[in-house]
């Protein structure tokens, strides 16, 4: 029954506010009202699923969560945890995206990025002075600065300057061709790296913090008992797992458990 509803995209459609799917909205990906776009959602999601695909951007991933975490456990004063994680995720969806060539670029992207998630849950109301409103200019804007990397990156594709190992997630995106030999549009790419950034956002901020609770808990008990608290089966990620099944079903977004 599950696998029914997941898979059916006629009769079960997205239940998102009209303001999440006006602002992240993303063709390929979520309009899919015909056969080519439901095809072109499989184009893209076939070279970023999968452990060999993922094996491309884990390294990068663990050195920007490592010297993070490193930087903050320097600070001689308390952090907003959440807001900090947050942060992490966005640093690193931009370097899987399209790597550390531009810092301005990304410094830019991340201050219309915040006017954007503002927007997210507010009233659909696009008319100067609402919050809609600015997302929406931010939106656009995001796509504007967006534009130039798009284009030297292609360029670069054009003349062989990009061919190696250390591949970016928009050069796979820009090379990705269905059996006709059609590409994604500039917009269609613009449009999915600010869903990565909306899904980033929230949801893996919240995931790590409540694993960090999880995992402080289970010290805190530890030392009640005398003894360390250290499951002879357990490890790094089953207690991420088991934190991240108490967050869902108990939890919330301030992470208790």
């Amino acid at each position: 029954m599950c696998r029914r509803v997941l898979l059916d995209d006629v009769n079960f459609i997205f239940g998102y506010p009209k303001s999440i799917k006006e602002l992240t909205k993303c063709r390929p990906m979520i309009d899919v009202s015909s056969a080519n776009h439901r095809h072109f959602r499989r184009l893209i999601t076939a070279p970023i699923v999968g452990h060999k695909a993922l094996e491309m951007y884990l390294e990068r991933i663990e050195d920007i969560v490592i010297n993070s975490l490193e930087e903050l456990s320097s600070m001689n004063h308390p952090v907003e945890l959440l807001k900090e994680m947050r942060k992490v995720s966005f640093k690193a969806i931009i370097h899987v995206f399209m790597g550390s060539s531009n810092e301005n670029i990304i410094k830019n992207i991340g201050s219309s990025f915040s006017d954007l998630s503002f927007g997210m849950y507010s009233l659909p109301i696009n008319a100067p002075g609402f919050t809609y409103h600015k997302a929406f200019k931010a939106r656009k804007k995001i796509a504007k600065t967006f534009q130039p990397v798009l284009d030297e990156r292609r360029l670069m594709i054009k003349n062989g300057q990009n061919v190696g190992e250390k591949r970016d997630l928009l050069d796979t995106l820009l090379e990705v061709k269905d059996e006709n030999g059609n590409k994604l549009e500039d917009e269609d790419i613009s449009d999915f790296l600010i869903g990565l950034l909306f899904a980033g956002h929230e949801k893996a901020p919240s995931s790590m913090k409540s694993c960090k609770d999880y995992c402080s808990q289970i010290c805190v008990l530890g030392r009640r008992i005398d003894r360390p608290y250290v499951p002879r089966t357990s490890t790094v990620l089953r207690l991420c797992i088991v934190a991240q099944y108490a967050f869902y079903v108990d939890g919330g977004e301030d992470g208790s458990i």
